[in-house]
């Protein structure tokens, strides 16, 4: 079966080993954005997290003319209205530093009871590519939204949409050296532990990313099959 060529719109190492784990029996041929040096992805102004995979996706197919994955995750906390959602990287100002998010959102917290600590993880996934291409001829598998307008996408451009999500609370104190981002905080009840504290293998089977990720899986199996019968 011939290989699908995908370009992978993150540099977040941690996404980068999640999304592999998940996808690497695929007939799929990575790229990332280490590959074009001179691309350029848009400051994310999306009010939602499609929004954002999307705006991203779409900028690194124009730019690269493969079809692009990209995501938008967060944490939603139930006490902060939700947030900081669509802010998480940079919750404490600059974007992607772990530990200054951790310690503001600990500090947002202080005396509240577990009761008070609910939490979810939001994964939205986006595949933007040319509406010719196989991966936007493939049927529409269960749980992925096909979008064909949107103000993030170029003209001839399609997006699939899936997202999933993953429900917990925030712990008291930082627990686990795995993982990233907010994973130390993150307690995972039926797993006894906070992400940081599970196997990897484990988390990628339950993370809010794994729910979406699984659901694009058929999509590019579709494709393939698609790409092999033109």
């Amino acid at each position: 079966m011939e290989s699908l060529k995908i370009l992978l719109a993150s540099g977040n190492v941690g996404k980068l080993r999640e999304i592999d784990a998940l996808t690497g029996d695929l007939p799929i041929e990575w790229s990332g954005l280490g590959d074009f040096p001179s691309m350029t992805i848009p400051p994310e102004d999306g009010a939602t997290f499609v929004d954002n995979a999307i705006l991203k996706a779409a900028a690194a197919a124009s730019q690269s003319g493969l079809p692009a994955l990209a995501d938008d995750s967060g944490i939603c906390v139930d006490a902060l209205g939700g947030g900081p959602g669509i802010h998480s990287a940079r919750f404490a100002g600059a974007h992607g530093e772990d530990e200054a998010n951790n310690d503001l959102l600990l500090e947002r917290l202080v005396g509240r009871p577990d009761a008070e600590r609910g939490a979810h993880f939001h994964c939205s996934l986006a595949v933007v590519s040319a509406r010719e291409h196989p991966v936007m001829r493939s049927p529409a598998p269960e749980g992925v939204v096909l979008i064909t307008l949107h103000p993030k996408l170029s003209a001839g451009q399609y997006a699939w949409v899936a997202e999933g999500q993953v429900h917990g609370r925030i712990a008291h104190e930082r627990a686990g050296s795995g993982g990233f981002g907010y994973d130390c905080l993150f307690h995972h009840p039926e797993s006894g532990g906070t992400f940081a504290e599970l196997d990897s293998g484990v988390k990628n089977q339950i993370s809010h990313r794994a729910s979406a990720l699984k659901r694009v899986r058929v999509l590019f199996e579709l494709a393939a099959s698609v790409a092999a019968g033109a």
